[in-house]
């Protein structure tokens, strides 16, 4: 998810080579586990967040902004919750 790479470099033969140096465990996956783990690992963050908002006490309101670095043309989200 770093580098906003796709899931597509996971079959890449040079990554493939890196992994399999830099870790004598690394097995092979394609893009699509890649995909279904990453969306499994979503879903149970967003299950986890709504369990936590709904133990407050009141009502809770969320705002959010995007803003992007002109430096690195990375872009972000920002929650807040009051």
């Amino acid at each position: 998810m770093c580098g906003k790479h796709s899931f597509k470099t996971v079959e890449k033969p040079g990554f493939r080579y890196m992994m399999s140096i830099s870790s004598l465990n690394f097995k092979n996956i394609s893009r699509h586990t890649v995909a279904r783990d990453v969306l499994m690992y979503y879903v149970k963050e967003k299950d986890h967040v709504k369990k936590e908002l709904a133990k407050a006490p009141s009502l809770i309101c969320l705002t959010s902004d995007n803003w992007d670095s002109q430096h690195t043309n990375d872009e972000y989200i920002c929650i807040t919750a009051h």
